[in-house]
Order: C-alpha cells, then sequence, then structure tokens
C-alpha cells in the first residue's frame, strides 16, 4: 500500500515540474523605422505604426523623447505615431525630426528610433481679402490697411497692381501699408466704394490680395452763390416766404430807407418787382409767415416807430390790414412762426425787451398764453423754428442785471407754447449772438450768421439732429460774414439773402447744393 502512494505523488510531482518547465519568459523587439513624408501634414495624419516583435504578453507603447517638442503623438495600445504639431514639421525649420518609442511587456523593454524626413514642397505665398468701411473726405496719407502675406521661403514683398479708381491709393512695397494717395476721390458723391489690387509675392511665388474701401456718405454742405446782384439790391431786415412755388420778398431796409416793396421770383435768382395795392407802411424788424394760403406780414419798425399792425395778402400784390383785436402792444425784433394751425409771435421789444407768447387762429383775434414754469429771459433779434413737433426758441439778445445788452447761445423749446424747456448743451455750440438765422431743414435744426456783444459778425453754420448735440459744418466756399439777413428754404435747399456786414449792406444770395 504505502508503494502505490509513493508512485501516485511522485507521477504528480513530474507533471508539475514538466508544467513549469514548459513557461517562457516574455520577449519584446521594437525596429527603428526611416520614412520620408510632405512637409505641411495635416494635424492627426498617421506617420508610422511601430513594429515590434513580442511573445509572452500584450505590448504597450510609449513616447519616450522627440526632436521637436511636441511634434509627435503616440497611441500607448495601437503603436500609431501621428501629426500632433503641423507646424513642426516644416522642411525649412525642421527638414529631419526623430521620435524614440519605448515597446514594453511589464518590465521587459525595448527602444525603437523613428526617424522622419520631410520632403520639401513647392510653397505658396498666403494671404487674404480686406474690406474696410471709412468716412468720404479723408486726408492724404491716411493709412486704410496694412496686407499681409506670409510664406515659408521667407519674407514677402507687395506690387499695386490694379486699382478702380486710378490714382487714388499709395502701397508701401515693404510693409505692405496702403494709404491714401488722392484724398479727392475717395469723395461719397463721386465713388461709394474704391478696390486696390495688391500682389503679394516672393521670388516666383505670389497671390492676390484684394482691398476694398466703402465710403459713408457723410452730410455735406456746399454752397454757391445764386447770384452776385439782386434785382431788389441791397438789403437787410427783408423776409423771405414761399407761397405756393414763388418767393417773396418783403420790406427791408436799403442804404437808410425803410421799404414796404414787395418782390416775386421763382427760381431765387431772377426777382420782379410786385406792383401792390394798399400796401403796408415802409418797415424793418418786422415777420411775414405763411398762413392760410396767405402772406401775413407782422408789427415792426416804421417812419412812426414799432407797430403791430397785420396785413395779409393772397398774392403778394393786392394787401389788407387786418381788423385785430387783443394784439399785443406795438413791437419790432419779435419772432414769428405757424405751429399747430396757429399763428405765433414771441418775445420782440415795445420800447421794453418782452418774452411774451401771443398766438392766433386766424390772424385777427389774439390771446397772450399763460406760460407756466421756466421761461426764456425778455428778449429781442432771437429766432423761432418749428423742429420735430415743436417750436424751438434760439439765442437773441437781452439784458443782465445792470440793464446792459447782451447776447445769448441758449435754446428753448415747447410743444405747446406754455411750457417751456431750456436745452442744456455740454458739447460743442455756437457762440453767443442775436440777428442770426435759424431754419428747420432735412431733419436738421440749423443757426446761420449773426453778431456778438462787440459787433463781430459771423458766417458760421452749425446743424443739430436734435438741438442738443451742434457740429460746425466745414463750409467752403462760403458767404461773406453778415446779420440781418433772410433766411428761408426753398427748391430743395437753403437760401441766404443779402444783410449787413461792416463793408456795408449785401446785395448777394446764396443757396445750399
Amino acid at each position: 500500500m504505502k508503494k502505490h502512494v509513493f508512485q501516485l505523488l511522485l507521477f504528480i510531482f513530474s507533471l508539475a515540474f514538466v508544467a513549469c518547465n514548459n513557461k517562457t519568459n516574455p520577449t519584446v523587439d521594437a525596429s527603428d523605422a526611416i520614412i520620408s513624408i510632405d512637409e505641411n501634414p495635416q494635424a492627426g495624419m498617421s506617420v508610422v505604426t511601430i513594429n515590434a516583435n513580442i511573445s509572452g504578453g500584450n505590448v504597450q507603447f510609449n513616447l519616450v523623447s522627440q526632436s521637436v517638442s511636441g511634434a509627435f503623438n503616440l497611441d500607448s495600445n495601437t503603436g500609431i505615431l501621428s501629426v500632433a504639431d503641423p507646424q513642426a514639421f516644416d522642411f525649412e525649420t525642421n527638414p529631419t525630426l526623430t521620435a524614440t518609442i519605448e515597446a514594453s511587456i511589464g518590465s521587459v523593454t525595448d527602444n525603437a528610433t523613428i526617424t522622419v524626413n520631410l520632403n520639401n514642397v513647392l510653397e505658396v505665398v498666403s494671404t487674404q481679402d480686406e474690406t474696410i468701411t471709412i468716412d468720404e473726405n479723408p486726408s492724404n496719407g491716411d493709412i486704410l490697411v496694412t496686407v499681409t502675406g506670409t510664406t515659408d521661403l521667407g519674407s514677402v514683398s507687395f506690387d499695386l497692381d490694379d486699382e478702380s479708381v486710378a490714382g487714388a491709393f499709395a502701397l508701401d512695397m515693404s510693409t505692405g501699408v496702403l494709404t491714401v494717395a488722392d484724398a479727392s476721390l475717395f469723395d461719397y458723391e463721386l465713388n461709394t466704394s474704391l478696390t486696390a489690387t495688391i500682389n503679394v509675392f516672393n521670388g516666383s511665388l505670389s497671390q492676390t490680395s484684394i482691398v476694398t474701401v466703402n465710403l459713408n456718405d457723410l452730410f455735406e454742405i456746399a454752397w454757391t452763390q445764386a447770384t452776385a446782384n439782386a434785382a431788389f439790391g441791397g438789403l437787410y431786415g427783408h423776409k423771405i416766404v414761399d407761397l405756393n412755388g414763388t418767393l417773396f420778398s418783403i420790406g427791408g431796409i436799403r442804404g437808410i430807407d425803410r421799404i414796404n416793396e414787395v418782390w416775386s421770383s421763382t427760381d431765387g435768382i431772377t426777382w420782379t418787382q410786385v406792383n401792390t395795392t394798399n400796401a403796408f407802411a415802409p418797415r424793418n424788424g418786422h415777420e411775414a409767415v405763411i398762413f392760410d394760403n396767405k402772406i401775413w406780414v407782422i408789427g415792426g419798425f416804421t417812419a412812426n416807430g414799432r407797430t403791430n399792425d397785420v396785413w395779409s395778402s393772397p398774392d403778394g400784390a393786392n394787401w389788407t390790414q387786418v381788423n385785430t383785436q387783443g394784439i399785443f402792444s406795438p413791437r419790432a425784433d419779435h419772432a414769428a412762426v405757424v405751429f399747430n394751425n396757429n399763428i405765433w409771435v414771441v418775445g420782440g421789444s415795445d420800447g421794453a425787451f418782452k418774452n411774451e407768447v401771443w398766438m392766433s387762429s386766424n390772424g385777427s383775434t389774439w390771446s397772450q398764453v399763460t406760460t407756466t414754469g421756466n421761461l426764456f429771459t425778455p428778449r429781442l433779434g432771437h429766432s423761432l423754428t418749428v423742429f420735430n413737433g415743436q417750436m424751438v426758441l434760439i439765442a437773441g439778445t437781452d439784458l443782465d442785471g445792470d440793464q446792459l445788452q447782451r447776447q445769448r447761445n441758449d435754446i428753448w423749446m415747447s410743444t405747446d407754447g406754455i411750457s417751456w424747456t431750456e436745452v442744456f448743451v455740454s458739447g460743442n455750440l455756437f457762440v453767443e449772438r442775436w440777428l442770426h438765422g435759424a431754419i428747420a431743414y432735412n431733419n436738421l435744426l440749423w443757426v446761420i450768421g449773426g453778431d456778438d456783444d462787440t459787433g463781430n459778425r459771423f458766417n458760421d453754420v452749425w446743424t443739430s439732429p436734435d438741438g442738443l448735440n451742434w457740429t460746425q459744418q466745414d463750409t467752403n466756399p462760403i458767404f461773406d460774414v453778415r446779420d440781418q439777413m433772410a433766411i428761408f428754404s426753398f427748391n430743395n435747399s437753403i437760401w441766404v439773402s443779402g444783410g449787413s456786414n461792416n463793408s456795408g449792406i449785401l446785395e448777394d444770395i446764396w443757396r445750399t447744393n
């Protein structure tokens, strides 16, 4: 029995010994590789799969080192070596790149050196088109854009190959800076956009960049002298109104004499004296408005002093003195407008400066408006116009605390003639003045000319879209300085007629284009 047990144990031991002798150690043999690819590959492109002869287990791969940091990626399971940073695969920078790869099964390892030689590919110049938008009327030499270009062969140069408007552009051939060569061509009314074709090159390699410059259409004012010598001669303190497409010049001062002449024109250039019947007395400092399809003349200075008479005419020839009731005191240098189907008369002087507001729905029956809240100071020589559903009173002259006359540049607005609000301007604004012109035209308020405390007359032109923000317009040519001129709109233009300055009484007429 013992003999059989011993033989069984000996058999089991023999089997275990044979099994242990049949278990082999793992082996890893990674092969070096030399490959060639074109430069400038795409990120993620497979470069090579590591070749490793293995036995005895699953192999893992590790990127030990690379000649250009960050150039390669390695899949640790598959051994696929791929492009991580395409910029590293640039023949002109790195014609050859290497990577050391470790293949391992447990503690058994072997390294492979992968050498990647780059093929030098014929390069191209890279650039891009440019589109910019600028205000019209730039200055010569203004920089528009810097054209850029790249190539692996080195630096690029630039050449102005073509332009849509000859002579418009200038180009620095070394920097690619494109500038204005002829500012007069960057005029929206001439060219809404301009293009330049730039050749970007390195040796025989080139690419074009098309630069498009779009122009913003700025609000511009250009004045033209309609006539140097109006037929009615030199006048100041006259009024010009438009009745159904015919202009009428009314009253004013010629030389040292007040007149009651009425002149008409259908174009603002050629004027004919109207034969009037039962006309008003010669005057200045009066007002004239169009209301109920008639011309209305209100107040002013006559040979007998200030007056408050009211006259109307359907044609400029036949005049009727209106039988008025409840009218304001005789006055001159007031302002009048038609607003909300009423005639309004504001301010002026009857010997004392006034800030009264009067209105009439028919020109004969008048009533003083009871104003509330803050109100402009008593004044004369101011302007009154209608803009954006409001009456707008601008500047004029009043009296200071010592009862000395002073000019103002304040602005007041009212939607009903009862409540008036002063506009407080924080930016640019015209200087104090009176005997100026103001008009609402082309969605803007306009203030033109006048004079200041010292008698300096102006020919400046200011505009505002809201009464709060004002811009002085750069106008050339422009009429001479003047005050007490007639300002009116007609045939899509603003017109300036006559007035006076240090040289005397003016007889020219100017208009905007």
